[in-house]
């Protein structure tokens, strides 16, 4: 029989799709503390793979490490009670990834 309430499916499937949005609006968040305190700078990335290819990456941002030290304290327990703070050092740390992932690809030419 029906009852009219959602099925157990449906239920998981409105929760996933709330998840989604509520990660999305504190995306939108995010990225609107760093544009207003300058932190976010656009960048390409020039590489030459040891097999002589030229490769570029364009329309990528990081975060301005500079600028980010230079924060006011009130501006940092801002960022961290917003959740922000683990955010934003988590991207500067994965840029760093950036030459082991080529050192990994040049590897991988041999």
């Amino acid at each position: 029989a029906d009852s009219g309430e959602p099925t157990e499916y449906l239920q998981k499937s409105m929760q996933n799709l709330q998840t989604i949005h509520q990660g999305h609006e504190q995306n939108q968040l995010f990225i609107a503390a760093l544009l207003e305190n300058d932190l976010l700078e656009g960048f390409n990335l020039d590489i030459t793979l040891k097999d002589g290819s030229n490769n570029r990456l364009e329309g990528f941002y990081t975060i301005n490490e500079e600028k980010l030290a230079g924060l006011q304290p009130e501006v940092l327990g801002k960022f961290h009670e917003q959740g922000f703070l683990q955010a934003t050092y988590m991207a500067v740390a994965s840029f760093s990834r950036v030459t082991d992932l080529i050192a990994k690809k040049n590897a991988s030419l041999d």
